[in-house]
């Protein structure tokens, strides 16, 4: 059974020996690693990773691993990995599959992994419904919004900082990010970079003509002359 894992750890030094540790498991394949769960958490909420298992720490800034854990629910089987064996009980009261304490050692990693596929064959690895897709954005410090996909119109680019235009709000979010931070969460099945200033939901188009692109909100988005052709190509088999 070949297995697909993330790994989240705020600690970069116990990620990168952790990573190291679990190449030498053959049935894995380690798609990230990242020391920020909220990024984690995103990208497999809106499909952009799809992932068996997330080995996660516990005690994080911004998103602790209990956090982690129940924001992912059945998307993956979540293994905490902590150097604080006190929050195991709090640990184990989560639907995570299994507990290791650092310093890992590989028949430990092995027996969690046991554990994981014994949950991934009784949720027979449920897929999260196209409507319930969301990424997490974080808007300050101590403060991270969940966005349904399916509500996110556009975002453009504004001077130092991305607007995401959502769905019945009459302000769009600003962060002070790229834009390709974000579009790096965001699932290439849904969402398409129409200029290097704009990203569009192409489940919300109404109409594309010439180099305008029609949102059925009604607003209008220009193609950008390099990006014309990968538009028109995503419309090419109907």
């Amino acid at each position: 059974m070949s297995l697909s894992v993330c790994v989240v750890d705020d600690d970069e030094r116990s990620l990168k020996d952790f990573v190291e540790t679990l190449k030498r498991i053959p049935e894995l394949t380690v798609l990230t690693a990242q020391t920020d769960p909220v990024l984690i958490v995103s990208k497999i909420l809106s499909g952009v990773i799809k992932t068996d298992i997330v080995f996660s720490d516990l005690e994080m800034p911004d998103l602790s691993g209990i956090d982690l854990c129940n924001q992912i629910g059945d998307r993956a089987v979540v293994i905490f990995v902590t150097g604080h064996p006190g929050f195991a009980l709090e640990a184990y009261n989560t639907d995570a599959a299994d507990f290791i304490v650092k310093p890992v050692n590989l028949k430990d990693i092995l027996r969690a992994i046991q554990k994981a596929k014994e949950k991934l064959i009784a949720r027979n690895k449920l897929m999260l419904p196209a409507s319930d897709r969301c990424i997490f954005v974080k808007l300050s410090p101590r403060n991270v919004s969940r966005i349904k996909l399916i509500d996110l119109l556009y975002i453009e680019v504004d001077g130092k900082y991305i607007s995401l235009y959502i769905e019945n709000q009459k302000k769009p979010i600003s962060l002070k990010k790229s834009l390709g931070n974000i579009y790096d969460q965001l699932p290439p099945e849904l969402f398409m970079k129409i200029s290097k200033s704009c990203v569009v939901n192409m489940n919300r188009v109404s109409s594309i003509v010439g180099n305008i692109l029609v949102l059925d909100t009604g607003s209008t988005h220009t193609i950008g002359s390099t990006f014309m052709t990968e538009v028109y190509e995503k419309y090419d088999s109907i």
